[in-house]
């Protein structure tokens, strides 16, 4: 997630005087910063359950007209009209 080679990491950790538990920590701070911004969409759209209605409302009017589109194709193969 840094792009930091091996030699970086433990060249920085010399350089700060990086513990054991300092230095196992840092893998957890980059993990929870990498994943800060979409853990912040994702409470949004969880406290916004009417957007989220709307999004699978609108889904399920696009998938209803494809399915009639191919249902009608169908049966106009199969002569049923």
């Amino acid at each position: 997630m840094t792009n930091q080679s091996i030699e970086s990491i433990a060249a920085e950790a010399q350089r700060d005087n990086l513990d054991t538990g300092a230095l196992k920590k840092r893998p957890a701070q980059i993990i929870i910063e990498h994943f800060r911004t979409k853990r912040v969409e994702y409470l949004k759209l969880m406290n916004d359950s009417s957007y989220l209605l709307s999004i699978f409302d609108n889904g399920r009017e696009h998938a209803t007209e494809i399915a009639d589109k191919t249902s009608n194709e169908v049966k106009h193969i199969m002569d049923f009209n």
